[in-house]
């Protein structure tokens, strides 16, 4: 059934690749997914099949090679505009103490990460 709604989230045409030239290895090929406001979703796969490196992707821990990420229709991809930051780690924030109240340590360790990332970045 066709949703009229745009999406929160879009994933389109993804790539993700790690290493250079003969080490190089494409982890996401040609992604792309829409979520829309309401719906849970879950990534399901085999392992290594890219389901955390895409979530990865779009919390701007992994790059894109291809394709592009949006969320409320702004784009993702690449690094966060400075006047951005606060409002991804706010939204991280809240997340990383939901995971804490919950003990859920895996979680918290990459939410931890993605919040590195972007202040590092």
């Amino acid at each position: 059934m066709a949703n009229s709604k745009k999406p929160i989230l879009k994933i389109k045409n993804v790539d993700i690749v790690f290493g250079r030239g003969r080490k190089e290895f494409k982890a996401v090929s040609d992604a792309s997914f829409d979520i829309f406001k309401g719906e849970t979703v879950s990534l399901v796969g085999e392992s290594g099949s890219g389901k955390t490196t895409i979530g990865r992707a779009v919390v701007r821990i992994n790059p894109v090679r291809k394709g592009y990420i949006s969320f409320n229709n702004r784009l993702v991809n690449g690094k966060i505009p400075d006047e951005e930051k606060s409002e991804f780690i706010s939204a991280l924030n809240d997340e990383l103490n939901e995971a804490q109240a919950n003990n859920d340590q895996a979680k918290t360790n990459e939410i931890k990460e993605a919040i590195k990332s972007i202040n590092s970045g």
